[in-house]
């Protein structure tokens, strides 16, 4: 049985309804240009999924199970890149990079000082060839895939203005 999901694009400011068979039993991990990051709890695995065209693409397995992953460009874009992060102590992250193509996924581990979290799984942003996450601690990661460097991006922290009671 197709479900019907609503697909919100604020670009349009307007809904689209799809009867998609393809998502069933998967997380959405990630959207962009109508392309979503699947992530299977079954099998463990992503999955880039077309909305408009159902086409599936299925990315290689990984040394471990993530959930946190983001696409530079819609899947069908030469040169995209998909991403995921992983937090495997307090002060160390795990991204793996997969450029779509290309046989495996490239792993890298990054330290920093204080505790990297990121507030929500869905909030990388990618703009001029980087990724960008902000954690907990409003620090602002910065991932240049090209270099697989990763950095925490110098941002003054804003106090929280309240309002007169």
């Amino acid at each position: 049985m197709n479900k019907t999901n609503e697909f919100y694009d604020p670009v349009e400011r307007k809904s689209h309804f799809l009867r998609q068979s393809g998502i069933k039993y998967r997380l959405i991990c990630y959207c962009k240009n109508c392309w979503l990051s699947l992530y299977s709890r079954v099998c463990l695995s992503l999955t880039l999924y077309s909305l408009y065209t159902q086409k599936a693409v299925g990315l290689p397995k990984m040394d471990f199970p993530k959930k946190l992953a983001a696409l530079s460009a819609a899947s069908n874009t030469p040169g995209c890149i998909v991403i995921t992060l992983m937090q495997l102590q307090p002060h160390v992250i795990t991204i793996s990079k997969y450029r779509l193509g290309g046989a495996a996924w490239t792993v890298n581990h990054f330290e920093n000082l204080e505790p990297f979290v990121s507030r929500s799984p869905n909030q990388w942003t990618f703009c001029n060839g980087r990724f960008y996450c902000l954690s907990q601690s409003s620090q602002l990661a910065c991932y240049d895939p090209d270099n697989s460097a990763c950095f925490v991006v110098p941002v003054e922290r804003l106090e929280c203005i309240r309002a007169p009671a």
